[in-house]
C-alpha cells in the first residue's frame, strides 16, 4: 500500500516513463540485496579455511593457509616461516628402517629435515619412512622430509583445524585426514627402536617401538 501511495503521488510531478524507471530501479536494488544476502553463507563457507597467502617479505602466514603444496600447521613468531603438512599420507604403512643398524645424530626431537638426511645417508635407498618423503613431489616440491617427534605433536595440536580444510579441499584435489592411528617421526631411540607418535581422539602421545613396525607416514616440510 505505501508503494502504490508513492506512485500516486509520484504521477503527479513527472512522466509515466520517468514513474516507470524509478519503480524498476527500485525492484533491481531490492533483488540485488537479497541476491547479496542469498550468497553471504556460501561465501563466508568458501572462503573461511583458503586464505590466500600473500607472496613478498613482509607476508604474514596462518595456520590454515593452503600453501606450497599443503597445508601450513604451524607459524613462527615472525608470522614469516613455519611447517606445511602434506595433503596424503605418503604411506599407509611402513618399517622405519633396518632394525639393529644405528643413525649418527638422529635423535632430534624438533629438527626432522636433519634427521631425515642423516637416515637417508646411513640407509641409502632401503625401504623405510624416510624414503617415501625424499620421493614424495607434493605441489611440485622435492625438499619434504619426514617430520621430528615435536613437530608431529605440533600438528597434532591443530589435527582438527587441518582436517576440516582436507574435507573441502577434498571437492577438487586429493586429500586424506590426518587418521586416528600410528605415525612414525624421524627422531631415533636406539639402534632397535624409534619414535612413533599415536594419534588418539584429543591430545595423542608419543611412544617407542621397534623398527620393524610398520606405521604410516605424513611428510612436512619447511617455508
Amino acid at each position: 500500500m505505501l508503494l502504490l501511495d508513492l506512485m500516486k503521488k509520484v504521477k503527479r510531478l513527472f512522466s509515466p516513463e520517468i514513474v516507470t524507471g524509478f519503480v524498476l530501479l527500485f525492484l533491481a536494488s531490492c533483488n540485488y540485496k537479497r541476491v547479496q544476502t542469498d550468497n553471504k553463507e556460501s561465501i563466508a563457507e568458501s572462503t573461511k579455511f583458503t586464505e590466500t597467502c600473500v607472496t613478498g617479505e613482509d607476508s604474514v602466514y596462518s595456520i590454515g593457509n593452503i600453501f606450497g603444496g599443503g597445508i601450513i600447521f604451524f607459524v613462527d613468531s615472525t608470522g614469516q616461516h613455519g611447517l606445511i603438512v602434506s595433503l596424503i599420507d605418503v604411506s599407509k604403512g611402513i618399517p622405519w628402517g633396518p632394525y639393529g643398524k644405528g643413525v649418527m645424530d638422529c635423535n632430534s626431537r624438533d629438527q626432522g629435515l636433519e634427521n631425515t638426511q642423516n637416515i637417508l645417508n646411513a640407509y641409502g635407498n632401503a625401504e623405510c619412512a624416510v624414503l617415501t618423503c625424499k620421493n614424495y613431489r607434493g605441489g611440485g616440491y622435492y625438499d619434504w622430509y619426514l617430520p621430528a617427534l615435536n613437530e608431529l605433536k605440533k600438528l597434532d595440536e591443530v589435527k582438527s583445524t587441518i582436517n576440516k580444510i582436507l574435507k573441502i579441499l577434498g571437492n577438487k584435489e586429493e586429500t586424506e585426514y590426518i587418521a586416528l592411528g600410528d605415525y612414525w617421526s624421524s627422531t631415533e631411540y636406539d639402534d632397535y627402536v624409534a619414535w612413533a607418535y599415536r594419534f588418539r581422539n584429543g591430545i595423542g602421545y608419543a611412544d617407542p617401538d621397534g623398527k620393524y613396525a610398520e606405521y604410516k607416514v605424513r611428510a612436512v616440510r619447511k617455508f
